[in-house]
């Protein structure tokens, strides 16, 4: 993969840390739990071994639009071809209890057609010099750093995950209604509200874009 410029990038954040998410699906660049942490994911730096987290249907030819949910920074990024046109949600959720979740949620749905999509969940701990191992079990992923430094990091799946050398990765298709959610955090596997919570991250929305960033690139 190449480079991608510093404007394809659109920002997620919870007020803890941010993300990037480049047009093409990617989370190029993570500095996690925290805003001064050393990076999970840094492929802006790094293209072959920073890491990276990305979502992406397989399409010839596409156009890409990314924009804001209105009055939220909630980032949608959507892929229109003649194969069909899909949609990636992305955001970090601020807790409203005074508990923090830190963690990413990323749903990508299908709005026409049916379309093949390719994840692969590729995490580089401290600037990839953390080694880690990797263990997947029914609908989740765990990445056990080999530092007591490093953070240990969990992927939730809607669908089945496979392992691929230390990344976890999913191919799988989609038709027009249906989606598949994935939530990246830290620690253990999530409890049944943190489930629930992703089996509800499904937004409303009526189609119509207004306010915010909104920008088409063709790739």
């Amino acid at each position: 993969m190449s480079f991608e410029p510093i404007e394809n990038y659109g920002v997620i954040g919870n007020m803890r840390s941010i993300a990037l998410v480049g047009v093409n699906g990617s989370i190029d660049f993570l500095c996690y739990p925290n805003f001064d942490s050393p990076t999970v994911f840094a492929a802006l730096l790094d293209d072959e071994s920073g890491g990276r987290f990305q979502i992406q249907p397989l399409l010839k030819k596409r156009r890409v639009r990314q924009l804001y949910l209105p009055d939220t920074n909630i980032l949608l990024t959507r892929f229109l071809s003649e194969e069909g046109v899909a949609e990636l949600t992305d955001y970090m959720p601020i807790g409203t209890d005074g508990e923090q979740p830190n963690e990413i949620i990323r749903t990508v749905s299908v709005i026409r057609g049916k379309l093949e999509f390719k994840m692969r969940c590729q995490p580089r701990l401290n600037y990839a010099r953390c080694r880690h191992s990797l263990n997947i079990e029914e609908g989740y992923a765990m990445f056990s750093p080999a530092s007591k430094d490093c953070p240990a990091l969990a992927l939730y799946s809607t669908v089945p995950l496979r392992q691929e050398s230390q990344d976890a990765t999913s191919e799988f298709s989609l038709r027009a209604g249906e989606r598949a959610t994935f939530v990246f955090w830290w620690s253990s596997p999530p409890g049944t509200a943190t489930r629930d919570g992703v089996r509800g991250a499904a937004l409303s929305r009526d189609g119509t874009f207004l306010e915010g960033m909104d920008r088409e690139i063709e790739v």
